[in-house]
């Protein structure tokens, strides 16, 4: 009896200690997953930007004579 006592008190008392660390993962892993949406936004946008700079590019060739309407689609 005692002894079940001892072993809840240390289970306690190591849940106690855990629980700190375990909130702070749950926020790291949080910020984590926040700065990887946010990264993939950038990148997005990155992306697009240089979609957007080549149909210019492909266009003003286009236009020029550089290249034929076929290439350009």
């Amino acid at each position: 009896m005692a002894e079940e006592k001892k072993d809840e008190q240390l289970e306690e008392l190591i849940e106690e200690h855990i629980a700190p660390i375990k909130e702070d993962l749950n926020n790291l892993r949080s910020f984590v997953l926040e700065e990887k949406k946010s990264s993939e936004r950038y990148i997005e946008i990155i992306l697009a930007s240089y979609r957007f700079r080549l149909i210019q590019l492909c266009q003003s060739f286009l236009k020029q004579g550089y290249m034929t309407s076929g290439q350009y689609e």
